[in-house]
C-alpha cells in the first residue's frame, strides 16, 4: 500500500468551517500599509521551546517560528511542509522525502539529521508533552540527507496529523546552545524568527527572508496581550491592534452593539470543548451514577448564553462538530437537578456531595455559574481558582477540574487515545481521570486498523457513544471562535484557531 502527500492530504476532507462576518457600517479606513501586523491574544505563550507545553496559545505562536514534516490547511486537511512527499511501503513504515533548500533562521540547512533528532527528542525527552504524538514510533532512521524512514509499533492512519506539532529544530544549534539558551533564542524553519520577547506581555517577530515558502506579506509581526473585554475594545478602537484573536464573548457583544469603524467581527466553529474532569479512581467519582449526576446538574444552554453570549453550543460529547468522528446521533444532555439528586441517593449520597473544583482564575466565572446551577441537585461546589501557570502544573492531578480539550489531529481518535484509554503502553498520556474500561480500550485500539474512511467514521461514532455512557468526563460547551479584525487585512478563519501570520494579507496593495 502506498499513500503520497497528494492523496493523503484529503483523507479527513469535508470538515465544515462556518464564518460569519458582521461588517461595521460605514467602514472607510483604507487598507493597512504598515510593514508590521499586530495581533492581540488573551495570553502569551508559556514557552517558545517546542515540545514543552501543549497549551493552545503556546503552540499557535510556536507555529509561526517552527514547522513539522506536514501541517494543516485552514480546513485541517494535511499539506506538505518540511516533507515534500511521503509514502507507506507497508502499514508500519513511513518514508519521507525532505524539501530541499530549506534554511533554519540561523542559516543552517535542514537535513535528515535534524528531523531524526527532533522526533526522538519529542518522543524520549521525559519533559516532552509531545510524547503521545510520537509514542507509536518505534524507530527513526536517516536514509540519506533528504530521506527519513519511520517505523511504527502499530498501524496509525493519523500519524501525519500527530506530527504537525512535532516541530523540527536544528540539531547542531540546539546541542551547541543547550536548552536554556535555545529557549531564549529559538531557531526554526518557520516564516518568522524571534526578534524580542517580553515574557507575559509581548513577542516581536521578523520575516525569515530565506523562508522556503517565499517571503511573507508582512515584514514584522507583534503579539501583544489583552486582559479583558474592555481591553480588547480599546485596542481595536485605538488601532493599537490589527486583530484580536479568540476574544471574550463580552467583547464581541460590545463590538457588535458599538461597531468599530474599519473593524469586522468574525465568528466560526472551532475545535474546543470545555468539560469537567473527574478522577474516576477516588470517591465519589468511581461511581458512574455520581458522574452522570454531575452531567445532569449542568444547564448547558444557560452556560452558552451567560458565559459565551451565545457564542457556542451545548456539548453532548468530547469533540466538536468540526472533528471527524463527531456523533450526530447522540442525545442532548438535559438539565435535570431532580434526576441528579436521585442518582446521588442511589449512589449512597442522600444528602448530596461537596466537591472542590480546580480551575484557572480567568475561568472563575464558569465555576461561579456551575456552583449556582448544581446547588439544586445537592452538589455543593467549592472553587480553587489558580493563576494560569499554577493551574497548568496541577490540573490533571486534581480529583475534579475544569479543562478544555482540542483534537489536535481533527480526528476523534486522539481524544480517545490520550484522554480515555487506560494509562498503558502508547495510550492514556492525558488520562487525568485515570478512567479504565477494558471494552472501551479495545474499541480504541481497533481504530488503528481502520484506514477506510466510512468504516473509521462508524467506529469512531460507536466509540463515542459507548464512552459517553460511562461519562468519564462531563462535556459542557463547544465554543465558537470570535475574532476582531481590521478591514485592511484579509485572513481566512482556520478550524484550529491558529493565527499564522504568513496567511494574513493586505486587502489591497
Amino acid at each position: 500500500m502506498s499513500r503520497t502527500a497528494g492523496t493523503f492530504s484529503g483523507w479527513l476532507g469535508g470538515l465544515a468551517l462556518l464564518a460569519v462576518l458582521a461588517f461595521a457600517p460605514g467602514c472607510t479606513t483604507p487598507p493597512s500599509e504598515k510593514a508590521e501586523v499586530v495581533i492581540a491574544l488573551r495570553g502569551m505563550p508559556l514557552t517558545l521551546m517546542p515540545h514543552r507545553r501543549a497549551e493552545s496559545i503556546t503552540t499557535m505562536v510556536q507555529s509561526n517560528l517552527f514547522e513539522g514534516l506536514a501541517g494543516f490547511d485552514r480546513d485541517m486537511k494535511v499539506v506538505p511542509l518540511l516533507a515534500a512527499s511521503w509514502e507507506n511501503p507497508d502499514l508500519l513504515t513511513w518514508q519521507f522525502r525532505l524539501r530541499r533548500g530549506v534554511a533554519f533562521h540561523d542559516g543552517s540547512p535542514l537535513t535528515a539529521a535534524d528531523v531524526v533528532f527532533s522526533i526522538l527528542r519529542a518522543r524520549d525527552d521525559p519533559n516532552s508533552v509531545r510524547h503521545s504524538n510520537c509514542a507509536v514510533i518505534a524507530a527513526v532512521t536517516r536514509i540519506d540527507d533528504y530521506t527519513v524512514r519511520l517505523t511504527t509499533t502499530r498501524p496509525d492512519p493519523v500519524l501525519l496529523h500527530r506530527l504537525r506539532t512535532v516541530f523540527i529544530v536544528p540539531k547542531r544549534t540546539y546541542e551547541r546552545l543547550g536548552e536554556a539558551a535555545f529557549t531564549r533564542n529559538p531557531v526554526g524553519t518557520g516564516p518568522y524568527r524571534l526578534v524580542n520577547e517580553i515574557p507575559g506581555d509581548e513577542i516581536r517577530l521578523a520575516a525569515h527572508d530565506a523562508y522556503w515558502g517565499g517571503r511573507p506579506e508582512f515584514a514584522a509581526a507583534r503579539f501583544i496581550r489583552f486582559q479583558s473585554a474592555d481591553d480588547v475594545e480599546s485596542l481595536l478602537r485605538d488601532g493599537a491592534a490589527d486583530m484580536a484573536a479568540d476574544i471574550p464573548p463580552a467583547a464581541a457583544a460590545a463590538l457588535s452593539t458599538r461597531p468599530v469603524a474599519g473593524m469586522d467581527i468574525i465568528r466560526h466553529r472551532g475545535l474546543l470543548v470545555r468539560y469537567l474532569g473527574m478522577d474516576t479512581r477516588v470517591p465519589p467519582f468511581q461511581d458512574v451514577r455520581v458522574r452522570r449526576a454531575v452531567a445532569l446538574a449542568v444547564d448547558r444552554p444557560a452556560l452558552v448564553l451567560k458565559l459565551r453570549d451565545g457564542y457556542g453550543i451545548p456539548a453532548n460529547q468530547y469533540v466538536s462538530q468540526s472533528v471527524f468522528g463527531f456523533n450526530p446521533g447522540l442525545p442532548e444532555l438535559p438539565y435535570d437537578p431532580d434526576g441528579a439528586r436521585r442518582l446521588l441517593a442511589e449512589a449512597g449520597h442522600p444528602d448530596g456531595v461537596t466537591l472542590t473544583l480546580l480551575l484557572p482564575q480567568e475561568r472563575r466565572d464558569v465555576g461561579e455559574e456551575l456552583r449556582r446551577q448544581m446547588a439544586p441537585a445537592g452538589i455543593r461546589i467549592q472553587l480553587n481558582a489558580l493563576e494560569r501557570e499554577a493551574y497548568w502544573r496541577t490540573a490533571d492531578t486534581a480529583p475534579f477540574f475544569l479543562m478544555g480539550a482540542v483534537s489536535d489531529t481533527g480526528d476523534a481518535s486522539d481524544i480517545f487515545e490520550d484522554m480515555i484509554h487506560s494509562t498503558t503502553g502508547t495510550y492514556g498520556r492525558d488520562n487525568g481521570g485515570r478512567f479504565h474500561n477494558p471494552e472501551i480500550d479495545r474499541l480504541i485500539e481497533g481504530l488503528s486498523e481502520l484506514w477506510n474512511r466510512p468504516q473509521r467514521l462508524a467506529a469512531l461514532q460507536e466509540t463515542m457513544a459507548r464512552t459517553m455512557a460511562e461519562m468519564p468526563r462531563v462535556p459542557l460547551i463547544a465554543e465558537d471562535i470570535v475574532f476582531g479584525q481590521s478591514v485592511g487585512i484579509v485572513r481566512s478563519p482556520r478550524v484550529d484557531n491558529y493565527v499564522l501570520v504568513r496567511e494574513i494579507r493586505r486587502r489591497n496593495r
